[in-house]
């Protein structure tokens, strides 16, 4: 295995290749998916706690969205039981921001130095092509952080669409308002349509590609909407750790809503960053967090 003390970002995508083979032209992670367009309204109510300028009055800021299913295979069934993503471009006029989430509220590790290590106890063995249990276990059992995302995954059932699921952003950041008083907060977005996840006639019965029907109906009647939320952190919850989540009952505000209203086909060199903020809001110390850019940047690379 590599050191646990690695954080060479080429790592990163070598060895999530390693598990899903090469993707030529498509994402290391999160292969395969598709593109929407349409707006994202302010209610101002933000203005409690940051300056950001997308934020921080009733305003509209135009959206590029990708939807995705977790894993480096573009042909991922929809039915897997992994993660579903969505990422968002909000473009306002003097600037643009970016906000990167995904269906489970934890990450799978909580520290990158794990990443290489988490997807080799994974990767295929190169003459049978089958993994190997004991070793998955082995590593799970020595990193105890990989818990609740196993667990999440394992209670929750696929999304009946990608309309019909909650995403979350993961990771604290630090959200300043116009007196410098800061906060941290974390971001998620829940579905105007509510969650809902598919029985067992869904998973026996439906195709492996039917979220893209699915949505195209969907949007046939109307635009995909989700409010935008965020979760104020109190003293003593983890800022810097993805793999815990904060109590169920620390203050929520909503700040406004999403709507996605039609396909769009931008060039594969679109790459959504986490790290692009704007005044107003700030990366939190999460390690995983931060390691994230460099990252996508090899991946983008090698794509394009």
């Amino acid at each position: 295995m590599h050191s646990a003390t690695s954080l060479d970002p080429a790592a990163f995508v070598d060895a999530l290749n390693a598990v899903f083979g090469p993707q030529n032209g498509n994402r290391a992670s999160h292969a395969k998916g598709l593109f929407l367009e349409g707006d994202f309204e302010a209610n101002g109510r933000a203005a409690a706690i940051t300056r950001a300028p997308h934020l921080e009055t009733a305003r509209r800021s135009r959206v590029l969205a990708r939807f995705s299913v977790g894993g480096g295979n573009p042909r991922a069934s929809d039915k897997a039981r992994s993660v579903r993503g969505l990422a968002l471009r909000f473009d306002f006029g003097e600037g643009s921001t970016d906000l990167v989430m995904m269906s489970a509220p934890v990450f799978f590790i909580r520290h990158p130095a794990h990443f290489v290590d988490y997807f080799e106890a994974r990767r295929p063995d190169a003459a049978t092509g089958l993994v190997d249990p004991e070793r998955i276990a082995a590593f799970n059992a020595s990193h105890p952080d990989t818990r609740p995302h196993i667990e999440h995954l394992a209670s929750v059932a696929p999304p009946a669409s990608y309309a019909t699921s909650p995403y979350f952003a993961i990771h604290a950041f630090r959200f300043i308002d116009k007196g410098d008083q800061t906060v941290h907060a974390r971001w998620h977005m829940e579905p105007l349509a509510g969650r809902k996840s598919l029985d067992e006639t869904g998973l026996s019965t439906l195709p492996d590609d039917f979220l893209a029907e699915e949505l195209a109906t969907r949007l046939s009647m109307g635009p995909v909407e989700f409010e935008l939320w965020l979760q104020i952190a109190e003293d003593g919850d983890a800022l810097d750790d993805p793999t815990v989540t904060w109590p169920m009952d620390r203050a929520q505000l909503n700040v406004g809503r999403l709507r996605l209203t039609a396909f769009v086909h931008p060039s594969q060199d679109v790459m959504f960053n986490p790290m692009a903020l704007v005044d107003g809001i700030e990366a939190s110390n999460d390690p995983v967090l931060r390691a994230r850019l460099a990252a996508y940047r090899v991946s983008r690379e090698r794509r394009t």
